[in-house]
């Protein structure tokens, strides 16, 4: 740190430190809607059900051959597709 000799010097140095207060919140703002928009019940509903069909489409897909795994892929696209669907309803209740 270095030493402030003068008034001008303390006042420059107060306004250098509230610009970098003002920037470090503005980022802490940012950061806590990020985390707030990704534990929404919408999309931690929606993030469930997307990591659980995808399980079951690569089992399906190593475990027993072309039409099992063709059934499961089908069947974890329309569920992932009814988990968005599910995940903006339930934003726009929870959102109100």
């Amino acid at each position: 740190m270095k030493k402030i000799k003068s008034i001008k010097q303390l006042k420059a140095e107060k306004q250098r430190l509230l610009l970098q207060q003002q920037e470090l919140e503005d980022r802490m703002r940012g950061n806590w809607s990020a985390v707030k928009e990704g534990l929404s019940p919408a999309n931690i509903a929606k993030d469930t059900m997307g990591s659980i069909f995808k399980g079951v489409t690569n089992l399906a897909v190593n475990k027993e051959g072309i039409i099992k795994g063709a059934i499961a892929l089908g069947i974890g696209f329309l569920a992932k597709k009814i988990a968005k669907r599910a995940g903006t309803r339930l934003k726009k209740v929870f959102t109100k």
